[in-house]
């Protein structure tokens, strides 16, 4: 949960709001492991280095240590510090470089998740500060601690006393907490420039360096003070050299630990001259923490031995070991060495049997020799020579042990598989003799990574079904397969090393590849290399898919896919969707344009997703991004920007902004899907039709989704374009019957084709202004110099906020708008319209009253009760009192049929019965069985119906045909399936089967 935290001060604020983290691990990536409240990162050396992100993308998140900010001001200074700290090279400064009024700044990490502050309970707050630039007022400033991330709860202490200290100074504070406490947590400072309660003053500006913040519970509640007696030193420390390791033990102190841990410190020489650690100062495991002029961290923990692999084998070390508490207060070091880890052991796989058995691997080559011990020592590589499965249950975890696949001299290729999760790293990948590939099946998630890579042609398959993968490789390869619905992470490449490169790079149908989230990150296609895609390919980068680089000089400005050839490009297959993912708040991501996209996906929480030139996607679009802009649709250098679709456009979050010459086209078989007030066409949109059905231009602006559908009179190859404003027209004049008009409006026009009905679609969340129940909705079309009546279907009543007027077939084109008018005058009353069918014909019968100058009924039919057709005529009788009437309808086929009267009047004025639906199924039918279709394969069973050919069709709501197969039915009862392209979108479709004199249609949903 994102938590917002509010100060009121005068002029001059900023804050400091530090966030405690617990995890219940210790690994060595967490700045703090030790101390009463571990991993708060009080040192900041988890942290990157600059400017501290939004809170609003680095947190909240319980899993990572990373600080943010959650407010900005005009000069705001909340960065981190890569050198300069105190003990640890990192810390923050926070402040203001500009003088303003009431201008603030909060610095966050984590929340307390595994454990709380204790009520009612006095803590020890210390840290380590120096005086940037300015000055605080430490009467208004303070330390506190919340109880559950609330100002309501907060515990606080002034700064009164903190000084005006240039250099690293350490400041203790005593606060008790409230008597609520909750799961969460945190502790914090807040500091307030130099200033007065009572004066606003603009003159001053400061920055405060802060580092080291620890917090403890007082060891006496009743007369609380800091912490400053060390614990004693460790007894009993020995060093031994092992294979690639050095192994430490020692025993733990008689007392004074007390909450902390132990700190081990390498050195590279005699540490006899060497300084201690700073006292009170957190220190991490890293390279990049060092002690005096050749100390190296090389653990922060709570156990009394370490092995330590990470120096070099055969390199003498000297040890010292420090005795830490809860207040980071060092003891006396324990002193061991000189000390050598030992040369690795080699074993060789027999090729035998299987590779979890330690009796298949031999201290020889020619397997003869000795067996490991066991998986778990340390130092030991294993040398593979032939084809070889590491099975799952091999599990080689020594410190310092590695893989080695062939050998210097050459073997012929072979394939491997990897199926353990628990494998060290690759040391050395050596070059087959025969110029054949060595292949390598990554098979689990867990991909070892590789040192030494002399295989030009190696092959990697990433096969690891449904389990995400993240690759952090800089390797050159000669084919990287994404295969078997493995979905894998691309993270190689940064400033500093390259990115992968490979010949061949394919992505299989079912399978998915995200090339990283940094700029920093592509994958390198080398000369005369080439790229396919039959799965779905995702990227971030704003740069857009691909890009071409002569001389194979990539770049971050280029595409997630950079060639080395200029001109080459990516193959995509039938089933490809490529993903545009950027989640930047700044700048734009940049489509790739091209023709020939099948599938895509517009997603992340970028700023916007940009084209510009004519992109063509035969398949499906699906835009779900919630980027403030959306995709927007611009001018390109090779013509407009068009966005042209030709299958299901799927509007979940997001719009699409188009303008008159860079524009959304729906193909002729396009449909739509979704559609909301947050995601819809902002701008004109083209549809192609071919057909007689309801086509939708999925319109909107300003918040409201309010699409168009068209209904062609003919099947004549047609092109209508439309646009919503959210604005009343300019001329709001109107000619009877209509007594107003809404106060948005429709450009719908005609750009070639058949004539067409218009429908006008209510935004289910409003009323139209000035509606009563007196009142029904219809098309309102501007003619001349005023809008007319043209409605075929009103809406009733005027109050409605949900449903769609259609107009009559228009053959001229102009604005159009939901007009009001008075309810029509009924030519009768229904007083009941019924039907049943019996022996394949329908028969209807409907009883009236009150006919006056009626001229009779027209009855119309209906295969999916939208669209009907008249198939017949009754003259009214205009007879006082009650009045009788029936109709039959001879050779009906299987299926759902619905039926409607239109009563017409002398005087022109018309009115609709209500729908009835009737069903008519043979005591043979066709069954859909399993519905919803949960996946992607519809079964039909044939019931002994007559034998022969049918047709099954996949068809959109609107009977646009999406899929079909012929089925050469036998007889019998048997069940025939329909396998749907991965791609499909979920939502309601129709099943038709055809043949035989059968027709019968089917909604099915698809999940």
């Amino acid at each position: 949960m994102k938590k917002n935290y509010t100060f009121t001060f005068s002029n001059f604020i900023f804050s400091i709001l530090l966030l405690v983290v617990l995890l219940a691990s210790n690994q060595l990536f967490a700045q703090q492991n030790i101390g009463s409240h571990p991993n708060i990162d009080a040192g900041f050396e988890s942290q990157n280095t600059g400017n501290l992100p939004s809170q609003s993308s680095a947190l909240p998140n319980t899993s990572a240590t990373y600080w943010a900010y959650t407010t900005s001001g005009n000069g705001q200074i909340r960065s981190i510090s890569a050198t300069g700290g105190y003990g640890g090279p990192k810390y923050l400064s926070v402040g203001k470089v500009l003088p303003t009024v009431n201008s603030s700044t909060t610095a966050v990490s984590n929340v307390v998740t595994t454990t709380t502050f204790s009520p009612s309970t006095k803590y020890i707050a210390q840290f380590h500060y120096k005086i940037n630039t300015g000055a605080i007022d430490t009467a208004l400033s303070s330390v506190f601690i919340s109880g559950d991330n609330t100002t309501g709860t907060r515990a606080s202490s002034s700064l009164y006393g903190l000084g005006t200290n240039t250099s690293w100074s350490k400041f203790t504070r005593v606060i008790t907490t409230g008597a609520n406490q909750t799961a969460l947590g945190e502790v914090g400072i807040v500091a307030r420039m130099v200033g007065t309660a009572s004066t606003t003053n603009t003159t001053f500006s400061g920055v405060i360096d802060v580092d080291n913040v620890v917090v403890y519970p007082a060891d006496d509640q009743t007369n609380p003070v800091a912490d400053i007696t060390a614990p004693n030193a460790v007894t009993g420390l020995s060093a031994t050299g092992n294979p690639a390791v050095v192994a430490l033990t020692w025993n733990a102190p008689a007392g004074g630990v007390d909450g902390g841990g132990y700190m081990v410190v390498r050195y590279s020489a005699d540490p006899s001259t060497e300084p201690a650690p700073l006292q009170n100062a957190v220190y991490k495991a890293t390279s990049t923490n060092t002690i005096g002029t050749t100390g190296t961290v090389v653990y922060v923990g709570t156990d009394n031995f370490l092995n330590d692999g990470s120096g070099v084998i055969g390199t003498n070390y000297w040890y010292r070991v420090y005795a830490v508490d809860k207040a980071f207060n060092y003891a006396t070091a324990a002193t061991t060495g000189p000390a050598a880890s030992t040369p690795k052991i080699n074993y060789y796989y027999d090729g035998t049997g299987g590779t979890d058995q330690l009796t298949n691997w031999w201290s020889n080559s020619n397997g003869t020799g000795s067996h490991p011990v066991s998986f778990t020592n340390a130092g030991q590589v294993y040398h593979i020579t032939t084809p070889a499965d590491l099975l799952s249950t091999l599990s080689i975890s020594g410190i310092g042990s590695g893989l080695i696949i062939g050998n210097p001299d050459g073997v012929p290729a072979f394939t491997m598989d990897f199926n353990s999760s628990s494998l060290p790293q690759i040391d050395t990948l050596y070059q087959s003799v025969d110029g054949n590939p060595m292949v390598l099946n990554y098979n689990n998630a867990n991909v070892p990574s590789i040192n030494q890579l002399y295989d030009i042609f190696t092959q990697i398959h990433y096969r690891a079904s449904g389990i995400p993968i993240s690759v952090g490789t800089t390797k050159d390869y000669d084919a990287i397969y994404i295969e078997n619905g493995a979905d894998v992470t691309f993270n190689g490449g940064s400033s500093t090393t390259t990115p992968p490169k490979t010949n061949y790079f394919f992505v299989a149908q079912g399978s998915s590849a995200t090339i990283g989230t940094l700029s920093t990150r592509w994958l390198q296609i080398k000369t005369g290399g080439s790229a396919v895609v039959n799965g779905k390919l995702a990227t971030p980068k704003l740069a857009g898919l691909e890009s071409n680089n002569t001389f194979g000089v990539p770049s971050s400005t280029g595409g997630a896919i950079q060639f080395d050839d200029a001109g080459a490009t990516i193959t995509f297959g039938p089933a490809s969707t490529i993903e545009y993912s950027s989640t930047s708040t700044t700048t734009t991501q940049l489509i790739t344009p091209r023709a020939d996209y099948v599938n895509m996906i517009i997603s992340g929480t970028g700023v916007s997703k940009t084209i510009n030139s004519p992109i063509g996607i035969s398949g499906n679009l699906t835009l779900n991004t919630t980027g403030a802009t959306g995709l927007l649709l611009t001018d390109g250098l090779s013509g407009t920007g068009a966005l042209n679709i030709n299958g299901i456009l799927t509007l979940t979050a997001g719009k699409i902004n188009t303008d008159a010459t860079n524009i959304l086209v729906l193909g002729n078989n396009a449909t739509v899907v979704g559609g909301t007030n947050t995601s819809y066409v902002n701008g004109p949109v083209k549809r192609n039709t071919v057909g007689t059905g309801n086509y939708t231009l999925p319109t909107g602006k300003g918040g409201l989704y309010r699409p168009v559908t068209i209904k062609p009179s003919a099947t004549t190859a047609s092109v209508y374009q439309a646009e919503f404003f959210n604005t009343p027209y300019s001329i709001l004049t109107v000619t009877s019957p209509l007594t107003n008009v809404d106060t948005t409006y429709w450009d719908v026009t005609k750009l070639s084709g058949a004539n067409a009905a218009v429908g006008l679609t209510l935004d289910g969340g409003t009323a139209i202004p000035n509606a009563t129940g007196a009142d029904e909705l219809v098309v309102a079309h501007f003619v001349g110099s005023s809008w007319t009546n043209v409605s075929a279907t009103a809406i009733n009543p005027g109050t409605a906020i949900t449903g769609t007027a259609i107009s009559t077939v228009q053959s001229t084109f102009s604005p159009f708008t939901i007009g009001l008018k008075p309810t029509s005058v009924l030519p009768a009353t229904l007083i009941s319209f019924k039907g049943t069918i019996q022996n394949n014909k329908a028969n209807l019968a409907w009883t009236t009253t009150g006919e006056q100058n009626l001229i009779g009924y027209n009855v119309e039919e209906s295969k999916d009760g939208l669209n009907f057709t008249q198939i017949g005529t009754v003259v009214a009788k205009n007879i006082s009192g009650m009045n009788f009437y029936s109709f039959n309808c001879n050779n009906i086929i299987n299926g759902q049929y619905y039926y409607r009267l239109k009563m017409n009047n002398a005087d022109g004025r018309n009115q609709y019965s209500n729908v009835i639906a009737l069903k008519n199924m043979f005591n043979n039918q066709v069954a859909i069985i399993s519905n919803p279709v949960l996946d992607k394969v519809i079964r039909i069973q044939f019931n002994n119906v007559p034998a022969g050919k049918y047709e099954m069709g996949l068809l959109s709501v609107n009977g646009q045909l999406i899929q079909k197969q012929n089925i050469n039915y036998t007889g019998l009862s048997t069940t025939n399936n329909m396998n749907l392209v991965s791609s499909l979108s979920s939502g309601v479709y129709v099943i038709r089967i055809t043949g035989n004199n059968l027709i019968q249609e089917t909604k099915i949903i698809i999940e």
